[in-house]
């Protein structure tokens, strides 16, 4: 591409943050393929491997937009870490299928939309202005080169428009949008009365062998569960940081090798005109373009033509050519080389000859030549530091990473050679659960889940290498073990007798919910049954689906009942929160409607959600179909 795309983009670490944004479908998206350390692939889709590293990223994403649904506070007990996880890999798993579909159909995205893509993050921007210095430190920190990450953009907005032009290509008829409006806008004349489980506490009893027979039936649910605790070995970035040193050499050679990153000015402002071919164009595709650019040089070197009036009516550049071939200010670096070494051996007004690259030929033509000003190396050192402490810190981690793996696999009985060879301190977890809230790396899943596995609780060893979140990795094995235990009946006898209490209770009030039921049903008014011991009656009359006042237990059932008949309404009884139940009447239906100005508004907001469930059913169906024919290989044991 002639633009500079690392010049104008805005958007990467964005590998996090623009497809998190920008492109909702790949969210690790080709990340997830940057591999971890050797043996940690969790799945494979023919053949491409899915690290330990990019679910354990997944997951943590996944964590963080329900954390944030939650207003940024996650009980983990609500939620069932395994089954995140597993949804995490079936997302990296869709992805990589339609990786491989996009390569295999040569489904490609244009110039001009990858740079649109770029050009509309900000995230490498410094008070409101684009930073190249920024630019590239971002990308390198990810171990990403300008190059390698606008092919991943590329390829990652190829599969959001393979997913787009999928879904949007299912469609909804005026006849369904008026007819799930008007289901929509339904309302149903309801009345209902609750008999309430409490008013029969009184009445019942529990003994003491009931109690003990409960707990004789039940008694794995008293059991204190088994617990362990952990001796690992972890590796951070703060555990490689201290021992990266970096010398003065180092950061001048790093200073001298990117000096054009600080460079200010030595700019200069092209514009071109180009012809596109692709790559197996033929020998006469090729001169033929080369020699109408010659022809245009020719005209414009004589003063017979202008330049910009030929970009626009000739050039083939989407992106520039409509302002007259013009690219703007660039700078080493920006473009691609065999552009960017014509472009800089130009003085301004001059042209160039014919100038082939990936994209076709182009005619270049420098307009204006800014100074140079380099900023001096004392000011950049820290800078310059930094940067190589980071890529340094990121390579012995993944080092350090692979000798433990290979220490704990080596000696799978003790930790205590990886501790001697890494130097670091061997350290111990408090008593830690399989389920349940829990603190340090035991609130990891993946930890939970090794520390009660066969292998390391049952037969002694050493768990695998452990990825973390925070670019951590660990490797545990079983301390001290404490068996299930089942807590003694006096522990826990007062517990059973008010369940069993409750239940007595909630069998007592269903029973009379359906005796009152079948007097409903047979005509009686509920107003007349309003003196029965432990029943309410409410009366809300016609109600809508989204009723407030109504339980939302009562308000689904009355909608799920059939219509009433001509004089025959329509009963049934639901069960309510404690125990109570509720018999409710529905003895009239209101169709919505749909050509007033409320039922308008409603079709108009029912023809995009209609049409974007079932474009995300068919969706699905293609996943589905992808997934079939792909080989997909899952690691349980790793997952």
């Amino acid at each position: 591409m002639l633009t500079t795309i690392r010049e104008r983009a805005k958007g990467l670490i964005i590998w996090f943050v623009i497809l998190a944004i920008a492109i909702p479908l790949v969210v690790t998206g080709i990340y997830s393929y940057i591999a971890g350390p050797q043996g940690t692939e969790v799945a494979t889709v023919d053949g491409v491997p899915i690290s330990a590293e990019a679910v354990n990223s997944a997951y943590q994403q996944q964590r963080a937009r329900l954390a944030q649904m939650f207003g940024g506070q996650l009980d983990p007990s609500l939620f069932d870490d395994r089954l995140l996880r597993r949804e995490a890999l079936d997302r990296l798993i869709n992805e990589t299928v339609l990786r491989r579909y996009v390569e295999e159909q040569g489904l490609r995205i244009s110039d001009a939309t990858l740079a649109d893509i770029i050009f509309a993050q900000d995230v490498f921007h410094e008070d409101g202005r684009f930073s190249r210095e920024r630019y590239l430190t971002l990308l390198r920190a990810n171990g990403l080169t300008p190059q390698g990450y606008e092919a991943r953009v590329r390829l990652a907005e190829a599969i959001e428009q393979l997913r787009t032009g999928i879904q949007g290509s299912d469609f909804a008829t005026a006849d369904e949008v008026r007819q799930i409006a008007s289901l929509q806008g339904q309302e149903r004349e309801l009345a209902y009365l609750t008999v309430d489980a409490e008013a029969f506490r009184d009445q019942v009893s529990v003994s003491d062998e009931e109690v003990r027979t409960y707990y004789q039936a039940n008694s794995s649910a008293f059991q204190e569960p088994e617990q362990v605790k952990l001796a690992y070995v972890e590796l951070g970035p703060e555990q490689v940081a201290s021992q990266i040193e970096i010398d003065d050499n180092a950061l001048k050679a790093r200073y001298e090798q990117e000096k054009a990153r600080f460079t200010e000015g030595g700019e200069r402002r092209v514009r071109h005109i180009l012809l596109a071919l692709d790559a197996k164009a033929s020998q006469e595709q090729v001169e033929e373009a080369r020699q109408r650019l010659l022809q245009w040089r020719e005209q414009v070197a004589r003063g017979e033509a202008d330049f910009a009036e030929l970009a626009k009516q000739h050039s083939q550049d989407p992106g520039s050519a409509a302002s007259g071939g013009d690219l703007g200010f660039v700078r080493a670096g920006d473009m691609v080389p065999e552009f960017e070494q014509a472009a800089f051996a130009l003085e301004p007004g001059q042209l160039s000859e014919p100038v082939r690259t990936q994209y076709g030929l182009h005619l270049i033509q420098v307009t204006e030549r800014t100074p140079e000003q380099v900023t001096p190396y004392e000011q950049v050192r820290e800078q310059l530091r930094q940067e190589l402490v980071q890529e340094r810190s990121a390579k012995l981690l993944a080092e350090l990473s692979n000798r433990l793996a290979n220490l704990a696999y080596e000696h799978p009985d003790t930790l205590e050679p990886a501790v001697k060879d890494l130097g670091v301190e061997l350290k111990t977890t408090d008593w830690v659960s399989a389920q349940g809230q829990q603190s340090g790396i035991a609130a990891e899943e993946a930890v939970r889940a090794a520390a009660f596995s066969d292998e390391v609780l049952r037969e002694g060893r050493n768990s695998q290498l452990l990825s973390l979140s925070g670019d951590r990795y660990v490797v545990v094995r079983v301390a001290e073990h404490k068996p299930a235990v089942t807590k003694p009946l006096e522990e826990v006898a007062a517990d059973i007798g008010e369940r069993l209490r409750r239940e007595k209770q909630a069998e007592r009030a269903k029973q009379l919910a359906e005796e009152l039921r079948g007097r409903v049903a047979a005509g009686e008014a509920l107003d007349a049954l309003a003196g029965t011991q432990g029943v309410t009656v409410t009366n809300p009359g016609f109600v809508t689906r989204d009723a407030e006042a109504v339980p939302a237990a009562v308000l689904q059932e009355a909608f799920r009942l059939r219509k009433p008949t001509e004089g025959q309404a329509s009963v049934a009884t639901v069960a309510l929160q404690n125990g109570s139940v509720a018999v409710l009447k529905v003895s009239a239906v209101r169709e919505g409607k749909v050509d007033d100005e409320a039922g308008k508004q409603q079709a108009e907001w029912i023809g995009p959600q209609l049409r974007s469930l079932q474009g995300a059913a068919t969706m699905n169906a293609f996943l589905r179909a992808l997934r079939d024919e792909a080989k997909v290989k899952i690691r349980e044991d790793r997952l």
